[in-house]
This record gives C-alpha cells, structure tokens and sequence, in this order.
C-alpha cells in the first residue's frame, strides 16, 4: 500500500510538472504575439525546466531568440545580434535530438546559419522540403543561397517551385526578376517584376528593380516613374535616388540629376559612385571647379574610375 501511495504522489507530481510547462509555454506564445521576445524566452526556460522534452518550446525559443535579434539589430553589436542566432541553433539542435522529423526546425536551423555558414543551411532547406515537399520557405531561402552562389538558373528552379506551390507569393517573383537580369534577360525580368508589384503594391524594391530593368533597356522615362515610387514607398532608399540620378542624366537633365545626387549622399555619404555621378554632371554644366572637389571625395573612397577623371579634368 505504502508503494502505490508513492507512485500515486510521484504521478500527480508529473502530471503538475507536465501542467505547469504547458502554462508557461502558453503565456511564452502570448508574449511572442505581443512582441515580447525576451519575456517569452524568460517563460520558454521555464517551461523547458519542468519538461525537458517539450519539443515544440525549444523550437519557439529559438524563434523568439531570432525576433530579438532582428527587432535589436539596430540597438546592439554585431557580437549580441550573432550570439542570438548561435543560441536559436543549440535551440533547435535539441529539437531535433527530440524529433528528428519537425520540417519546421530544420527550415528555422537553415534561416539562423545564414549568418556564417551556407552551406549548412543548404542541408537543412534540403532536408525541410524532404520532411515537407510544400515547405515553400524552405525553397525560397535555398533559391536565395543559389542566387549567393551565382547559380542562377537553379535558384529559378526553386522560386519556380515556390510560385507552384502558391502563385500569390510575391518574394518568388520579385527574386526569379533579379536573377533574370543577372542573365541579362530583361524581358522576362521586367514580366517578373510587374507581377511581384500586382501582388505586392507597396513593395519599394520591386518598383526599384523595374526602375532598374527599364533603364537597362534605355527607358529612363519610364525608370524615372517608377524610381519616384519606390522612393515614395521608402524615402530612405538611397539606391533609388541615385538610379533615378542616372536616368535623368541620360536624358541630360543634369540639374535635377545632381539634386538627387545630393539626397543619395545626404543618405550614404560613403557612396563614392554618387560623388562620381555627380562630378560628371557639373563637368557637363561647366562647373569644372566643383566636378573636381566630387572627383577628390570619390578617389578619397578609392573609386577607380574618380582617380581617371582627376588626371583627365583636375591637373
């Protein structure tokens, strides 16, 4: 009797254990939807104190650690925003010591050894779309680390099978655009693009990009209306003043070219090409003076071609 008193006590023990890591892990997913990352973490522990094999709170901790190191990115050192993503991978290495099977924690794995080891993440996108052929970020992350590599006509593979999977996800265009252009295939880029900004309105780059793939095809105009949009999505987008400074030169608007060459360096005032850019446009209004002080802040920054153009204009 003494015995089964003892193994009656022990069980209901478990059993509050087993309750408790549950609460805390519900109140942690509270926290996370709040935005809450480090709270979550601190109840995440908790949980996995009292049940050491709650698979499913490794795997949310390590996603609570990569929220909070994107949301402070701004706020701490490279060190802190690295050493975030080490402790999500101890985190979802001990999910899958406890499940060999979650897709999820392989895709997770996979996005947080981005930072320093592709290849590694190319094994678990791999092995996420192996566990769950429909894993459609798995494919996007192992199309972005083909695109890395330059092998471009995989990484269209995979936004391929991305856009089968779901033909509303917008990434999957906008990312097949850039390799397109990569392969000097315009055409089809520009088709790319179109369709990421149907699906995405307010997605500055793809307005950037089409910007981009239209002046390659000498239609500044039509580059400049879609520069000024991207820029009216995102005025932080130096890129796009400095294109839209480009296009207007093209068309030998040089003084309104210099004004968004100004902006670009207000944004970026280590952006040697602007500098450059801008050079050349006074050297077209005859402002020789003035091209020569930009030549200099360019060369300054070690720009190639602003080291030619001060032998050739500033003696």
């Amino acid at each position: 009797m003494k015995y089964i008193f003892i193994f009656f006590v022990s069980f209901i023990s478990l059993n509050l254990h087993s309750q408790n890591a549950l609460d805390y892990y519900n109140q942690a997913k509270a926290k996370d939807e709040l935005k809450d990352y480090k709270k979550a973490i601190v109840l995440y522990t908790k949980a996995i104190e009292l049940n050491p094999k709650l698979v499913s709170a490794y795997y949310k901790r390590g996603n609570s650690r990569i929220d909070l190191a994107n949301k402070t990115v701004s706020k701490n050192s490279i060190k802190v925003y690295l050493n975030h993503y080490q402790e999500s991978i101890r985190d979802y290495d001990t999910a899958i010591e406890l499940n060999s099977n979650f897709a999820d924690v392989y895709l997770m794995r996979g996005i947080a050894e981005l930072n320093g080891n592709e290849d590694a993440a190319v094994v678990d996108f791999l092995k996420a779309i192996k566990l769950n052929p429909a894993e459609i970020l798995a494919y996007k992350n192992l199309g972005n680390c083909k695109y890395n590599s330059r092998d471009f006509e995989g990484a269209i593979e995979c936004y391929n099978k991305c856009i089968a999977i779901d033909p509303n996800f917008f990434p999957a265009y906008f990312n097949r655009g850039l390799c397109r252009i990569e392969m000097e295939d315009n055409v089809n880029a520009l088709k790319d693009f179109n369709k990421s900004i149907e699906l995405a309105p307010t997605h500055a780059a793809s307005y950037y990009q089409r910007g981009n793939t239209s002046q390659g095809n000498m239609e500044d105009s039509n580059a400049i209306i879609d520069f000024s949009k991207a820029i009216e999505l995102n005025p932080n987008l130096f890129e796009a003043y400095y294109s839209m400074g480009i296009s207007k030169a093209n068309l030998t608007l040089y003084k309104e070219a210099i004004k968004d060459y100004n902006i670009t360096i207000k944004l970026s005032p280590r952006y040697a090409e602007a500098y450059y850019q801008r050079a050349n446009c006074k050297i077209n209004l005859k402002d020789n003076k003035g091209a020569c002080k930009d030549y200099h802040k360019a060369a300054s920054f070690f720009y190639k071609p602003a080291i030619e153009k001060l032998k050739q204009y500033c003696n």
